[in-house]
């Protein structure tokens, strides 16, 4: 990916930025299609060293001059765009085909000048970062939300507003407080495909699957083919109907080429029959499965017995994985079904990419349950040095209303469901359980709320098969944002940071330790286009007693008696 550039010559020719502001033409703003405002993102070349890097950011586009300073620019038609302040215009030139060759640069007393295109290669995360003026952790952003809720507060009937005090809430993982600023404009009738798509996230995070297909499917059909809009409501609702076991409705979706294809897709439209089909062995419909070893001992995770096609074998319990996950030999053992095949990359692969097939295993039974056509990742697990058969993760939780209860060393599902809720409350007694509300991104990546040194409304990733020895594992730029201190551990990669204090929800702790440098993957702080600040490992949630996981209210239930400890 193209890096940001910094220390390229300037001639004083396209110095406009430096300029005296002078009293500009008035002109007209129109409402272009991002995905022809897509078209235009890229590097522009004046001459050697001098370029123009033109960024797309939330439907806005905006022009940087290398060693100056990054400016919004607006259409006054599709291919004419104007600055504010000064007298200066860009007109995008295009050959016969459609595809964007170069621009044009109009400025007041001084000739046009055309600057072709040299790379269309998008920004990495960081890069644009960068550009929007070293926005590099949560405090940058926090510092945005004041003025921008205030104009918004003044103006709510200015969409532009609304837009803008919404991006910066999702930013911050403020999710529900997003969902009600852009809902508005999203499910309005003349939504633009900006709002769609941030509505449409949005929904589809906090487990609103109707209105989250109902959004993706109007942004397909606005969006060109060919556009990156259009790939993104195609990926939209293949999450929505992998998230309600809705495999057989991808076999309608067509996406031409590799590149727009993903191998979520593709194992979905190989998979055959309903996924996770669920039988009881009693009528209560509860099962209970024991937690067989000693999980707080260093290093330890809480280990299972379960059947696999009627094969016994040992799984660790990993909210941090997707799909059941089994060894590579263990698979052939138990006979896993390949359909397809994905490369990924992990803390245990040492952050290597590594390839992995995709199955099915026909049943897997969990004490008193029995899930039937299961989806499967093969990993190579043992050789990395785990010595479990596999992992059951957050996808097999999901299928149930699941607590995990450390206390009694058990993992117990039951049916989903208003009367199974009733019945975990009933459980606490006189106690009120601790309730906090929590968001999913991605195919399994649960975010609540939490805090560290006092600073609330941190965004915690609830990873329970992280066994560290410390409960947080903290960002870099989250050490930056609150001034930590880093110590080497020797002999290691790592670094681990004093905490004064930290919880999630109305759960607060004291003092504690960080540990730093874990994740594996680029620009993990803003890969999911909000703020990661830190992630919760089973060292910290084995202390609260109980864990239960409700999917259909996305919210997590916690002893009174977690408060402490």
């Amino acid at each position: 990916m193209m890096k940001a550039r910094a220390g390229i010559g300037l001639a004083t020719l396209f110095t406009m930025w430096a300029m005296n502001p002078i009293a500009a033409q008035e002109r007209v703003e129109i409402e272009v299609g991002e995905y022809i405002l897509e078209t235009y993102v890229g590097e522009y070349e004046f001459a050697p060293g001098i370029a123009l890097v033109v960024t797309l950011e939330n439907g806005d586009l905006f022009a940087q001059l290398a060693g100056q300073g990054r400016a919004p620019i607006f259409a006054e038609s599709e291919t004419k765009f104007f600055y504010r302040g000064v007298d200066a215009q860009l007109t995008f030139t295009k050959d016969a085909s459609g595809a964007v060759t170069g621009l044009i640069l109009h400025q007041d007393g001084v000739p046009d000048q055309p600057a072709p295109k040299v790379s269309s290669e998008l920004p990495a995360a960081a890069d644009v970062v960068e550009i929007r003026g070293d926005v590099a952790h949560r405090g940058d952003v926090e510092n945005e939300l004041g003025p921008i809720e205030e104009a918004f507060r003044s103006v709510p009937d200015d969409n532009n507003n609304r837009r803008a005090y919404a991006d910066v809430l999702f930013r911050l993982g403020n999710i529900w407080q997003a969902d009600d600023v852009i809902a508005p404009l999203a499910t309005a009738s003349s939504s633009n495909l900006d709002d769609l798509q941030l509505g449409a996230r949005i929904s589809l995070m906090m487990s609103d699957y109707d209105r989250a297909e109902m959004l993706f499917e109007r942004l397909r059909d606005l969006a060109d083919p060919n556009s990156e809009a259009y790939v993104t409501a195609i990926q939209g609702l293949v999450m929505v109907y992998y998230q309600t076991n809705q495999y057989d409705k991808t076999r309608m979706i067509e996406l031409d080429g590799d590149e727009r294809r993903s191998t979520l897709l593709t194992f979905m439209q190989r998979f055959e029959g309903e996924p996770y089909q669920i039988e009881w062995a009693t009528s209560e419909r509860v099962a209970h499965l024991p937690i067989i070893n000693d999980f707080t001992v260093p290093g330890a995770l809480p280990l299972m017995k379960l059947e696999i096609n009627g094969h016994p074998v040992e799984f660790i319990l990993d909210t941090g994985g997707d799909r059941l996950y089994i060894d590579e030999s263990v698979a052939e053992r138990v006979g896993i079904r390949n359909i397809a095949e994905r490369r990924s990359r992990y803390a245990y692969t040492g952050g290597e990419s590594v390839a992995e097939p995709l199955g099915v295993a026909e049943t897997v039974t969990m004490g008193e349950v029995t899930l039937n056509n299961v989806p499967v990742v093969v990993a190579q697990w043992k050789a990395m040095g785990p010595t479990s058969d596999g992992v059951v993760t957050t996808q097999m939780l999901k299928q149930f209303l699941s607590t995990v209860d450390y206390e009694n060393k058990q993992i117990t599902f039951r049916e989903r469901g208003d009367a199974s809720v009733a019945q975990v409350l009933d459980s606490f007694g006189n106690q009120s359980p601790h309730e906090m509300p929590f968001f999913m991104s991605a195919t399994h990546l649960m975010y609540t709320k939490g805090s560290l040194n006092g600073h609330e409304g941190m965004n915690m990733f609830m990873d329970s098969g992280l066994a560290s020895s410390m409960p947080l594992v903290i960002l870099d730029e989250t050490v930056e944002f609150l001034g930590l201190a880093k110590n080497d551990i020797p002999g290691t990669d790592y670094y681990w940071s004093p905490i004064n204090s930290h919880g999630i929800g109305s759960l607060q702790r004291g003092a504690g330790q960080a540990l730093g440098n874990v994740l594996v993957e680029e620009n993990s702080y803003w890969r999911q286009g909000f703020i990661f600040d830190a992630l919760i490992s089973h060292q910290y949630l084995r202390h609260l007693g109980s864990w239960t996981i409700d999917f259909d209210s996305m919210t997590y239930y916690f002893p009174e008696s977690g408060r402490s400890g």
